[in-house]
């Protein structure tokens, strides 16, 4: 199989903090580029040198230092990228790890941080509690309803939890379309205190000497304004007539 321009992945940087990390999402893109490329059906000593050029200049220095248990083993790729693998990995505290895994923070699509939560679980040395340990990061991390959904399901497990994500995600984007066509195309749309009518257009302006309730006549705007609480605040004028009228007609000055 000939070589149809696949580039190789990018060059691991031997001073990068998260260097195991940055190996483990390094070797993956390197044997799918040896695959791809068709550098896996040449001879040993190609693919050695394949693998050499993308892990960078500051790496060749390292692997003439690198102790095999045959001189034979030097040739081979396999032995090669365990002992790149295991130079990595001795830059490796797991400790800080755990601490980047506990604070990834939540991103979308949910598939891109599943596989950032993968990647880093790969270097925290979670074991077989590894599965556990995303499952409980998601569940920490989503919103509060899906949070609700998540722990109503009996017997949660980690396969469960990503289809549940995955269609939840999927939903809310389909009801976020449904929503914003039928608000385009809306017409006769039910009344709405916010949307639709003003207070001015429920309870008109009250004329001068006019009764508030008179005004309201109809039986939607009755109904209507019989859930408001409306504080009226009178006036010197106001104050006046009120005191005038709360005289009785028998008492004269």
């Amino acid at each position: 199989m000939a070589d149809f321009g696949f580039r190789p992945p990018a060059r691991l940087d031997i001073n990068d903090p998260c260097l195991a990390h940055a190996f483990t999402k390094w070797k993956k893109e390197l044997n799918v580029y040896l695959l791809a490329s068709g550098a896996s059906d040449k001879s040993a000593e190609v693919q050695c040198a394949v693998i050499l050029h993308p892990s960078g200049p500051d790496f060749i220095p390292k692997e003439e230092q690198f102790q095999y248990a045959n001189a034979d083993d030097r040739k081979k790729p396999m032995k090669l990228l365990e002992k790149l693998e295991d130079y990595c990995n001795k830059k490796l505290n797991q400790v800080v790890e755990a601490f980047r895994f506990w604070n990834t923070k939540l991103c979308e699509p949910f598939d891109a941080f599943l596989s950032e939560l993968t990647n880093q679980a790969a270097a925290c040395g979670f074991g077989l509690q590894k599965e556990r340990m995303i499952l409980d990061k998601i569940v920490f991390s989503v919103e509060q309803h899906l949070q609700h959904v998540l722990l109503r399901e009996p017997n949660l497990n980690l396969a469960k939890t990503i289809d549940i994500c995955r269609t939840y995600e999927i939903s809310g984007k389909n009801a976020l379309e449904l929503q914003q066509a039928s608000g385009q195309h809306q017409v006769h749309a039910p009344p709405s205190l916010t949307k639709h009518e003003s207070m001015d257009e429920i309870v008109p302006r009250r004329l001068p000497n006019q009764n508030v309730c008179s005004v309201v006549n109809t039986t939607k705007k009755a109904e209507l304004f019989a859930q408001l609480t409306v504080v009226f605040v009178p006036t010197a004028k106001d104050e006046t007539t009120s005191k005038q009228s709360a005289r009785s007609p028998l008492c004269t000055n």
